[in-house]
């Protein structure tokens, strides 16, 4: 079963999204505690550079969202 060409659901886009936080905070903890791991900074300048109001502001757009409620409704879905 191919997924090519497949429009990705609004709730894919937030599990995404989830799943990037998530990792996010996991690379964090184990930062800080200092736990030995074979990445290293693997990750690090990557997710440095994403910016979560782009992603939200894309997500709004992609889902037509236009009153300005209902976006901040997905930013606090997102944050």
């Amino acid at each position: 079963m191919s997924n090519i060409g497949k429009k990705i659901e609004l709730g894919e886009k937030l599990g995404f999204l989830f799943e990037v936080g998530f990792n996010i905070g996991l690379l964090t903890y184990i930062k800080q505690n200092n736990i030995k791991q074979n990445y290293d900074d693997l990750y690090s300048q990557d997710l440095k550079q994403l910016k979560f109001s782009r992603i939200i502001d894309k997500l709004a757009i992609d889902e037509r969202v236009v009153s300005d409620s209902n976006r901040k409704i997905i930013k606090d879905w997102v944050l």
